[in-house]
C-alpha cells in the first residue's frame, strides 16, 4: 500500500508543470478536474499492476490512454490542421471529466477484484512472501 501510494503521489506531481503552466492557476475547475483525473488515472495503474495483471498490462494500459487522451480528446492534429480546432471548456465538462475518472477507476478495481477472487492468484505485490520467524 505504501508503495502504491508513492506511485500515485509521484504520478501526480509529475503531471502539475503540465496542469499548472508557470506554477499559476489558470482556471481552477478545469485544475480540480485534471487532478481528480490524474490522481484516479495513476490508482488505476497501481491496482492492475498489484492484483495480477503485471506491468504489461499497466503500461499497455497507461499507452491506451495516453493515445486516446493525445489523439482523441486533445485533437493533435489540430497543431497542424487549425481549421479542425475547437474550444470546449466550462464547468459542466470538468464535472464530466471528473466524474468518468473516478467511475473509470471504480470499474478497474471491481473487475480486477473480481477476476482476483475468481482466479484465486494473489497479485504481484500479495505473492510477497514473509520468511518465518524461527
Amino acid at each position: 500500500p505504501a508503495a502504491l501510494g508513492v506511485s500515485v503521489a509521484l504520478g501526480a506531481a509529475l503531471s502539475l508543470p503540465s496542469l499548472l503552466p508557470g506554477g499559476e492557476v489558470r482556471d481552477p475547475a478545469f485544475v480540480a478536474a485534471s487532478l481528480v483525473a490524474v490522481l484516479c488515472r495513476e490508482a488505476s495503474f497501481g491496482l492492475l499492476f498489484t492484483r495480477g495483471g503485471g506491468l504489461l498490462v499497466a503500461g499497455l494500459y497507461r499507452g491506451a490512454l495516453y493515445f486516446a487522451e493525445t489523439f482523441v480528446i486533445n485533437d493533435w492534429y489540430s497543431v497542424y490542421f487549425p481549421a479542425f480546432n475547437y474550444v470546449a471548456g466550462g464547468s459542466a465538462l470538468y464535472v464530466a471529466r471528473a466524474v468518468a475518472a473516478v467511475l473509470a477507476l471504480g470499474v478497474i478495481a471491481a473487475v480486477t477484484g473480481l477476476l482476483r477472487r475468481r482466479s484465486g492468484h494473489a497479485g504481484a505485490m500479495d505473492s510477497i512472501e514473509e520468511e518465518p520467524a524461527a
